[in-house]
Parts: C-alpha cells; sequence; structure tokens
C-alpha cells in the first residue's frame, strides 16, 4: 500500500531536532523512510496476529468436531462417561482425546499447505487465475476413500432413502461411485461449480456413500452386502464400549 507523503512535505524539522543523521543525508527523505519501516513492520505484525487467529479457529474447529465425533461412535451411555474423563486433570483418557485433536489438527495443517503449494504451482502453469474446484482427498496417512453404492433392494428406511439419493445423481456420478475409483468421482466434481460440488459431497455424507475405507463396498451384491453388515457389526460393538 503506497505510502502519502504529502503531509510530510510541511514537517518542522526543529520538532525533531534530536534526530541525528548523517550531513549527506536529507532529513527530511530519512523520516520518510523511517516511517515506511514503521508502517511495513505494523503490516507484518498484523498479518502474524491475523494468521493466529484463524489458527486458533481452525483448532477450535477440530477440537469440537472430535468431539461430536467420540459421542457419536461412543453411543448415548458413554458419552457422560467420556466427558467425565477428559475434563479429569492428568486423566489418560484426556491425554489420549488431545493427542488426537493436535495429530488431526497437524495433518490438516500439513495437507492444507500441500493444497495452496499446488494450487499456486497449477495457477503458474496456466498462466492466470484458476477455477476453483472441489477434491475429494483422506487426510489420514494409510487410508484412502471410498464409496459405497445403496441397495435398491433394501427395505430398511434409512437405506431406501440413500438409494433415493444415489438415483438423484448423474449417470456421469452413479457410473464414478460405481467404479470405486477417487479420480472418477474428482473427475466429475471437477467439472461442476463450487456449490454445486459442495451440495453433492454433502448428499454423500446424508446417504453415507463416502467412506473412509478400503475399496468400494456395493450393497447390490450378495457379497458386498455381506461385508456392509460385518462392519455395521463392528462399528456397534465399538460404541457400546465406553472405555
Amino acid at each position: 500500500m503506497p505510502l502519502d507523503y504529502s503531509k510530510w512535505d510541511a514537517l518542522e524539522l526543529s520538532d525533531d531536532s534530536d534526530i541525528e543523521v548523517h550531513p549527506n543525508v536529507d532529513k527530511r527523505s530519512f523520516i520518510r523512510a523511517k516511517q515506511n519501516q514503521i508502517h511495513m513492520e505494523r503490516a507484518r505484525r498484523k498479518n502474524e496476529i491475523e494468521t493466529l487467529k484463524y489458527e486458533r479457529i481452525a483448532w477450535r474447529c477440530v477440537h469440537q468436531a472430535l468431539l461430536l465425533q467420540y459421542c457419536r461412535a461412543l453411543g448415548r451411555d458413554g458419552v457422560q462417561l467420556f466427558f467425565k474423563r477428559i475434563t479429569t486433570a492428568n486423566h489418560q483418557a484426556q491425554e489420549v482425546f488431545l493427542k488426537d485433536v493436535r495429530e488431526t489438527y497437524g495433518k490438516i495443517k500439513v495437507r492444507t499447505a500441500e493444497i495452496n503449494k499446488q494450487r499456486a504451482a497449477e495457477k503458474a502453469e496456466g498462466g492466470g487465475v484458476g477455477v476453483e474446484q472441489i477434491q475429494l482427498h483422506a487426510v489420514e496417512p494409510g487410508t484412502k476413500l471410498s464409496f459405497r453404492v445403496p441397495d435398491k433392494d433394501s427395505q430398511d428406511p434409512q437405506e431406501q432413502a440413500a438409494w433415493a439419493i444415489f438415483e438423484s445423481f448423474t449417470p456421469e456420478m452413479k457410473k464414478a461411485i460405481q467404479s470405486g475409483n477417487l479420480d472418477e468421482v474428482n473427475k466429475v466434481l471437477g467439472e461442476l461449480n463450487v456449490a454445486e460440488a459442495e451440495e453433492l459431497v454433502g448428499k454423500f455424507n446424508e446417504a453415507g456413500i463416502l467412506n473412509l475405507e478400503e475399496g468400494v463396498i456395493d450393497t447390490t451384491t450378495e457379497e458386498g452386502k455381506a461385508e456392509f453388515e460385518k462392519r455395521k457389526e463392528m462399528g456397534s460393538k465399538f460404541a457400546d464400549d465406553p472405555e
């Protein structure tokens, strides 16, 4: 941001008689340079404060999101015990939870830096501002996103609702989900604007189509149904255990 030096042109140098400069240095120019230095330092500090503010907000979001995730996994009977333990000073559960928050926040921070670097590289290669897109990526190392095709013939109302959502997708998206290929799904998402893509990802979550699993679970087949029921049973066992 350029500075307006006009207000300094009428500066009374007698007011700054205590400033000592080399005889060959113009005093008014020296004052301007010092003021510019102060301005740059203030801008730098403001940027640091803004960065710290957003980092605190991001940390709080991760903390609250993990609280919800733990509560959902533990079930209604385990929530009270969970909060009792994590609010007890030096309790092991508190240490485990905070460690999870730190690690998850760290992974998101690293991944964000990678995405920003990738976008900057793509922008440089394209020679202009690229089109913003929504793309799905697995944050946890050693894991990948997979897709579950809802059971068309299920009598479960929730599964029927999931199938209705799946049927509302375009043929291209349904084909991409059935392929179980993340790149194919991202390819279709990349053709949409941000608002449309975000709405679609929300429907993925609503219908239980998007999972952090290995491989695709197609419940239209007998093997897929068996695998889906197996994972549901494992999830219920974990939820019943408040430890």
